[in-house]
């Protein structure tokens, strides 16, 4: 596999340097640093510019953990014990390259542009995603957690709305895995504090030892909030304290007046029982299958995003955002 190089005036760069890329503005903050929008030069395609300051530590190893992943997995190679892996699936954020400018002190991650936004602020802008076209992205994000804890040995830590990507065909796409850790075996634990607060499990909420079942009970808080289109439990209730309280103690926080299918329910249940060993794996719910998301298979959740998103106006402002590019091209020419 190939590893970062140097170029000549310093910059440690991995598929992508500093000269490939536009930067055109803001899109968000993930785990551990800013996301903008910006231009890849030498395929002129739109890329998420994840960038950080290397100078603070903690930040810093947690951007290195992701890019030590997303380089492991585009390069597909042998895992630690020498076996091919397979690639990863298209529900898992696409790896371009990694770049560090010694002038800026940055370090710069260079991730596949999804245009339709976050789960997160689909949700905002539509209200609750309709049933059967969360059965359809539940059935997508499984398979990219999937990936992630058979292949890679990952536990995400870290699943919410606003970690989940949305392609304008429906694809549902894993991100930000700046606070992902991994398991040396099947047998391992983990017992560090990352990720955030409102989506951990009871097990990480009483910092107990914890494994992939901690992502499957963020999975179904994650589709349980997207279902009734609010986050389930009181977070005015006690603040941060009283929030661990009712995560811990209180029963799965399904609202009585949220009128779930009988199937949805019966997943958000399995996925939020307390005791990690009863809750089923990723692998389990995606190829049982799950009933809730076998009878969603052939939904086209892509006519939803784009009933919420309006592909017009992201049309218009790539539109802009590229002529601003091209400008930008001839004005550098002598």
């Amino acid at each position: 596999s190939q590893h970062p190089r140097a170029s000549g005036e310093g910059e440690l760069h991995y598929n992508c340097s500093a000269r490939d890329v536009v930067v055109l503005g803001a899109l968000g903050a993930g785990a551990g640093g800013v996301v903008k929008k910006a231009v890849h030069v030498p395929t002129h395609r739109f890329i998420a510019l994840k960038s950080m300051t290397v100078f603070e530590r903690e930040k810093r190893a947690a951007l290195i953990a992701e890019m030590k992943l997303l380089c492991e997995q585009q390069g597909g190679g042998g895992g630690s014990n020498g076996e091919y892996e397979s690639p990863p699936p298209a529900n898992v954020v696409r790896f371009i390259g990694a770049f560090y400018s010694p002038e800026t002190n940055l370090i710069n991650i260079a991730l596949e542009y999804v245009e339709g936004g976050s789960l997160e602020s689909l949700v905002k802008k539509g209200g609750a995603v309709p049933q059967d076209v969360l059965g359809k992205i539940c059935g997508g994000v499984c398979a990219g957690l999937e990936y992630l804890h058979a292949h890679r040995r990952t536990v995400h830590r870290d699943i919410k709305p606003g970690n989940i990507l949305m392609r304008l065909n429906g694809e549902p796409v894993i991100t930000d895995f700046g606070v992902s850790a991994e398991l040396g075996d099947s047998r391992a634990l983990l017992d560090s504090f990352k990720g955030t607060l409102h989506y951990m499990s009871p097990e990480r909420v009483e910092n107990k030892d914890y494994d992939f079942a901690a992502d499957v009970w963020s999975l179904g808080l994650t589709m349980l909030e997207c279902a009734i289109g609010r986050y389930p439990y009181d977070v005015t209730d006690g603040g941060p304290l009283g929030l661990m309280v009712q995560i811990t103690r209180d029963e799965c926080p399904i609202p009585r007046d949220a009128r779930l299918g009988e199937h949805l329910a019966g997943l958000v249940k399995r996925c939020m029982r307390k005791k990690p060993k009863e809750r089923p794996s990723v692998t389990r719910l995606r190829t049982g299958p799950h009933p809730y998301i076998a009878e969603n298979e052939a939904v086209d959740a892509g006519g939803w995003v784009r009933s919420v998103t309006s592909p017009l106006e992201i049309l218009e402002g790539d539109a802009n955002a590229f002529v601003r590019h091209y400008y930008r091209l001839v004005d550098r020419v002598d």
